[in-house]
């Protein structure tokens, strides 16, 4: 497994769920859960606007409101 930040430029664009961030001007921090939409892919998000083909969607169906600077792999889920 993953588990360093990489930069956004060499995220998988393949329909994989992964962990993406963006750093902000202000020291803000953006974290969401997000996929690739390809180029013959598109949904509509939870607030009605229309997502890719090409560009980045949360996971939750939503747009990404801010410019991706990095990702990671998702950590492995928590033993029971």
């Amino acid at each position: 497994m993953h588990s360093d930040w990489q930069p956004i430029e060499t995220a998988p664009k393949n329909g994989t769920i992964i962990l993406a961030c963006a750093l902000q001007e202000d020291n803000g921090i953006y974290i969401s859960m997000v996929m690739w939409m390809k180029g013959n892919e598109e949904l509509i998000g939870l607030g009605g606007k229309r997502i890719g083909p090409n560009a980045w969607a949360t996971y939750y169906g939503d747009d990404v409101p801010v410019m991706l600077t990095h990702w990671m792999h998702l950590p492995d889920m928590p033993k029971t």
